[in-house]
């Protein structure tokens, strides 16, 4: 049998080093099995730990354990000042693009085969206070049990084993149920809208609501001046009923439609007092409540308002065909 190779190794203290940091005559032993190592020495490039084979020791179990405790020792180094700030890879919510977010600040330490309190055990707990506040799987040959995975009572990502100890300080997600995450060039809109926004509502005396509705920015399709919209938790294109928000912003009037054929509840032009419809706001492409990026709906961000069941079901609608596509 060929002998285990071996990527990092512990001292008797239980600090990890790899080959390269290895001095001579000190003693090393393997992450998985804790028997004794051996360093080889040939040409530098080919500097390696090994171990003979045992029945107790496998080489999935030294990549599920090194990969592990890499993850503790760039913690710790990284909470120490002693060591660079871990990255985790993954994508904006909003755009889909692809970014690095660094680890949480609030992260102060990692536990290993923590027991979570729905009773499932994650393999790396990252801890605040002591209390984890998200978890790690890693990933060797066996994908995360669904079943496990979903009783996780915590964020968690799965990382595979063999790319951590690739490259310990940028994580790649196979798995990530952490948090939604919004890039900069997103966040970036979304506060140039609200800069937008916030001198539209001061040069139209119109209050931004700051619960019910949300406020979006379109041109008017008379004047084409640059004004506020509103959309809120109505069922049709054409609502019937008042708006149960107080206060209902002052251009959201009830008014006579030629598309319609009927008075309803509408936004208007607080310049030139037009209707605008509810097929030119939610239906028609890049209308204000239509698009789905983030460049023509920064207004997505504002989580903390509660959009039209309409609006939600045409944003559905939309995003599905635009993936199918």
């Amino acid at each position: 049998m060929r002998e285990l190779k071996v990527p990092y190794a512990l001292d008797k203290l239980g600090h990890l080093y790899s080959p390269f940091e290895a001095k001579d005559g000190k003693r090393y032993f393997c992450p998985a099995c804790k028997q004794p190592v051996i360093l080889r020495k040939g040409q530098i490039e080919k500097r390696r730990f090994a171990h003979k084979p045992d029945v107790n020791c496998n080489q999935e179990k030294i990549i599920h354990q090194t990969a592990k405790h890499l993850i503790k020792k760039i913690v710790y180094e990284w909470k120490s000042e002693t060591g660079k700030q871990p990255v985790i890879e993954r994508f904006c919510e909003i755009c889909g693009s692809p970014a690095t977010q660094p680890l949480s600040e609030k992260v102060e330490s990692v536990f290993f085969a923590y027991r979570l309190a729905d009773g499932s055990i994650a393999d790396v707990a990252l801890l605040n206070k002591g209390k984890p506040i998200a978890a790690v799987k890693i990933k060797v040959t066996h994908e995360i049990d669904e079943n496990k995975a979903s009783r996780f009572s915590i964020p968690f990502i799965e990382l595979e084993g063999p790319a951590v100890i690739e490259n310990p300080y940028v994580w790649k997600p196979i798995e990530d149920n952490l948090k939604p995450f919004t890039c900069k060039k997103c966040r970036d809109a979304y506060r140039n809208f609200r800069i937008e926004a916030n001198k539209i509502a001061e040069q139209t005396n119109i209050e931004l609501p700051k619960r019910y509705y949300r406020y979006g920015i379109a041109n008017c399709c008379r004047c084409n001046r640059r004004i506020l919209i509103f959309t809120w938790d109505y069922d049709s294109l054409y609502p019937l009923e008042k708006p149960s928000g107080k206060p209902i912003p002052r251009t959201i009037k009830k008014r006579y439609s030629e598309e319609a054929k009927s008075k309803y509840w509408a936004n208007t032009c607080p310049y030139c007092k037009e209707l605008q419809g509810g097929v030119y706001l939610s239906i028609e492409p890049h209308g204000p409540f239509t698009e789905t990026d983030l460049n023509t709906r920064p207004d997505l961000l504002r989580k903390t308002f509660k959009g039209s069941r309409l609006t939600q079901l045409i944003t559905r609608l939309f995003s599905r065909k635009t993936r199918d596509h």
